[in-house]
């Protein structure tokens, strides 16, 4: 039981200590056995979601939550009628008792104006929509990786640690994998991580292994063929690890995170993605979405291919080019200022672009002279005035060091193309990069 202090929604939760970098409990809900964070208004939030949730106690906190609105400054621009009634408590209780509780009935108010970033009505208008029609049909068709038309020319060497994780994936999933980088950054143990576009799964399971038993993975995919295969090897490679990760895997569609039951706005230490993004139609509303859903100082870190140039029409809308992630490539400038518009100030390059060889001669003459490259990013969120970061980098005299706290590690860490650092030697850094180190995710590797 939870201590008498704590909100009394814990009653309908099993409370657990926290885990990794969070300060609030991990709540179990007792009806579903779902994990969240131990937050009061996300606890009563999954109640109301939660399908084994009896409706009694649904009506309880949907009154509470009309009392206590009415209470606020402005209540009145909705109006709010409380009508007592009895109604029987679920069939699991005895049939004499009846409780007497208000139904509320709630005239919403009118939305406050904002920046609109919805498509169509939702996810739900993007689910016809032909370029996903074609990518769900192109990858169920084409099942490993020796059926894709490009091939990505040489990169760096995955860290050694890296290398062992992918190694002990299962192979139907190394053979079902579909990315262009890795971007998955050292030293993530105990963090949350989120996957866009995670196909059968491979870098959640890489990633399961960095977090560690502490962190949480979550893959978030619209295919369910996909789907179907990363859940079934989750057992497998738990026997492997030697331990149960907190490895989910959702269907849902990247432009719309915050509208999947699984997911919180603010709850995402990293959020990575591989070869994906360049798939969406819209990848503007892609990187707002994943811009809601991290922390103050989370990551967002993923390889994708790009252009050397704007792509004309024919390009763009042919279905092999892509499926194989050519006809979505961005312009990089084009790119980087759709980074600015979206609040991620400041791309960092981790390491120099690895060009991409079109091995089909009739897709070679499609694309004419335009040059690909598979690049990997690294965007960080800094919504708070104390920690924004500057449209140039501009030298304040900063200095970091590093702790040598990231495994496998310990001497020497590279934070992107440019930065690497040895472990307790103090380097100049300039302001953008200061409070990269400071206040992101990485500020307990750094001083």
């Amino acid at each position: 039981m939870a201590p008498k202090h704590f909100a009394p929604v814990w009653q309908h939760y099993e409370r657990h200590e926290p885990t990794g970098r969070s300060k609030h409990h991990r709540a179990i809900c007792k009806f579903c056995a779902y994990e969240l964070s131990g937050q009061p208004e996300r606890m009563k939030t999954h109640l109301q979601r939660c399908t084994n949730c009896p409706q009694h106690i649904k009506h309880e906190f949907a009154a509470e939550d009309a009392l206590s609105s009415s209470s606020t400054p402005h209540s009145n621009n909705f109006a709010i009628s409380l009508k007592a009634t009895e109604f029987e408590r679920a069939e699991d209780e005895a049939p004499a008792k009846r409780i007497a509780a208000p139904i509320v009935q709630v005239t919403e108010p009118p939305a406050k104006r904002r920046r609109s970033i919805e498509v169509g009505s939702g996810a739900e208008g993007l689910a016809g929509l032909p370029v996903y029609e074609n990518v769900r049909g192109y990858y169920s068709r084409h099942q490993t990786m020796n059926q894709k038309q490009i091939s990505i020319g040489p990169t760096v060497s995955p860290h050694p640690l890296i290398r062992d994780a992918i190694a002990r994936v299962p192979k139907a999933i190394r053979d079902r994998f579909y990315g262009c980088g890795v971007p998955l950054p050292p030293g993530i143990d105990g963090l949350r991580v989120l996957d866009l576009g995670c196909g059968s799964g491979r870098d959640c399971y890489v990633a399961a292994r960095l977090v560690g038993p502490t962190g949480e993975v979550v893959g978030v995919d619209m295919t369910d063929e996909q789907l179907r295969v990363a859940r079934e090897f989750v057992p497998e490679y738990a026997a492997t690890l030697g331990y149960s990760p907190h490895l989910r895997f959702v269907k849902g569609y990247i432009e719309f995170l915050a509208q999947l039951p699984e997911l919180y706005p603010g709850t995402i230490d990293l959020c990575i993605s591989n070869n994906a993004v360049n798939l969406s139609p819209n990848k503007e509303l892609v990187l707002r979405s994943v811009f809601e859903m991290l922390r103050e100082g989370g990551e967002f870190q993923f390889s994708d291919i790009y252009a050397d140039r704007r792509l004309p029409n024919h390009v763009r809308t042919h279905p092999v080019l892509m499926g194989e992630c050519l006809g979505g490539a961005l312009y990089t400038e084009d790119f980087k200022r759709l980074c600015q518009r979206v609040g991620f100030v400041d791309a960092r390059q981790v390491s120099a672009p690895a060009p991409v060889r079109i091995e089909a001669p009739e897709l070679r003459d499609l694309v004419g002279a335009t040059q690909f490259y598979s690049i990997t990013f690294r965007l960080f969120k800094f919504a708070r005035p104390a920690a924004v970061l500057e449209p140039t980098r501009e030298d304040y005299g900063q200095v970091a060091v590093y702790r040598g706290t990231i495994e496998g590690q310990r001497a020497r860490t590279r934070l992107d193309s440019q930065w690497a650092f040895e472990a307790q030697r103090p380097v100049l850094v300039d302001g953008n990069t200061a409070v990269i180190l400071g206040e992101s995710w990485m500020r307990r590797h750094f001083e």
